[in-house]
């Protein structure tokens, strides 16, 4: 692994527990590339405070340190400006008695890690029942939001999505996401949202407080929403969700309701890689039991587990625009097969296709003694 990105994860897993540096910081670290993937993958701020925490300032180059403080400082004020939106939006849903439960980025910055400006918020999400939808929908156009039907018409958002269509504020600053589930419907995930309400607990948020989701299901709603939805690509980030969020319900996490809740909702695989590699890659406190129940739930092959855990470590990393020798929407095809609920023929095409991968990466003359056309046609889908 380049050195840029060992900093990186070295990085956030000293933010997920009291460890430093495992080493020095390596000479041959590219500066830019590690500032521009810490940027594009979301962990800026947190790259910056573990740096202040963990690293001698002369060890980092004065432009390096000053352009984390730009950031950092940059996040502080737009997530300070979006919480003051949101308290705006909560307390006129809470006049007409609209029950919320707040989601994403704004449940985590201040509730999980204790500091506004270490996870960034991008749009402003919010939970409500269907029965509520149509009036959440008319109390934020009151405040001035907008719907955004740039990407697809309203009507389209509210029979096909898990959100009404975003909403932009009066000044353009931030969008706002009217949620009636957590997953959308083309994930194939299938949760009881109401099984997520009666579980909800209120927390402070800001200069009040607000509904979030139970500590074991905000878990289920990382996982899952890394894997099923993201599949693991450009993931860093909520790897750091989940370790902070561990670390911060270390005493209260009801680690059996998780593992009973991905049982019931035939979820198992998505939350164990999802936790096997937060886990492995940034150090989140996941017990060994919980770890090892999942694993003997999936029951997954040897050769499918290992071709999961391989991908899933190599495109987590990886941001849009990133450039690798193997592109990552053929990566994401092939673990979206293998993390389906399939039968196990209709997954060794997603495994072939995984050994072509391999192949085409070997150096030139040998890559070229493999048939790739006998190849091509023996990795397409099997059904």
């Amino acid at each position: 692994m380049a050195p840029d990105r060992q900093l990186l994860l070295a990085c956030c897993r000293a933010h997920s527990g009291p460890q430093r540096f495992e080493r020095p910081i390596h000479r041959d670290v590219v500066w830019e590339q590690f500032l521009t993937r810490a940027e594009r993958l979301g962990v800026a701020p947190l790259v910056h405070a573990t740096l202040t925490r963990c690293v001698e300032r002369t060890r980092v180059p004065a432009e390096v340190r000053r352009r984390l403080d730009h950031v950092y400082y940059q996040q502080a004020a737009r997530n300070a400006r979006l919480s003051a939106s949101l308290e705006e939006v909560l307390a006129a849903l809470s006049r007409r008695a609209v029950p919320v439960i707040v989601l994403k980025g704004a449940a985590l910055a201040e509730p999980v890690y204790g500091n506004i400006a270490l996870r960034p918020i991008g749009d402003l999400d919010v939970l409500v029942r269907p029965r509520d939808l149509d009036l959440a929908d008319r109390l934020v156009r009151e405040l001035g939001y907008v719907p955004d039907e740039s990407s697809h018409p309203a009507d389209w958002y509210r029979r096909h999505h898990h959100h009404l269509a975003p909403c932009r504020s009066r000044d353009g600053s931030s969008f706002l996401e009217l949620h009636q589930h957590i997953f959308p419907p083309a994930a194939g995930v299938r949760v009881p949202i109401e099984d997520l309400w009666q579980r909800a607990r209120r927390a402070e948020l800001g200069s009040g407080s607000a509904l979030v989701l139970a500590p074991a299901d905000l878990l289920l709603h990382l996982t899952v929403g890394l894997s099923a939805v993201g599949l693991f690509l450009s993931g860093l980030r909520t790897l750091c969700d989940i370790a902070a969020a561990i670390k911060r319900d270390d005493t209260d996490l009801d680690w059996p309701c998780l593992l009973e809740s991905a049982r019931m909702y035939g979820l198992e695989k998505h939350v164990y890689y999802g936790l096997w590699l937060a886990w492995s890659l940034v150090g989140a406190e996941v017990p060994a039991h919980v770890l090892e129940s999942l694993r003997q739930a999936i029951r997954g092959r040897w050769a499918e587990e290992r071709a999961v855990k391989w991908l899933i470590r190599r495109v987590v990393l990886r941001y849009e625009g990133d450039r690798s020798a193997v592109p990552a929407g053929l990566i994401s095809g092939v673990l979206a097969e293998l993390l389906a609920t399939k039968r196990d023929r209709a997954k060794v095409g997603g495994l072939l296709r995984l050994a072509y991968l391999g192949f085409s990466r070997l150096p030139g003359r040998l890559s070229r003694t493999v048939d790739t056309a006998v190849l091509h046609r023996a990795t397409r889908p099997l059904f």
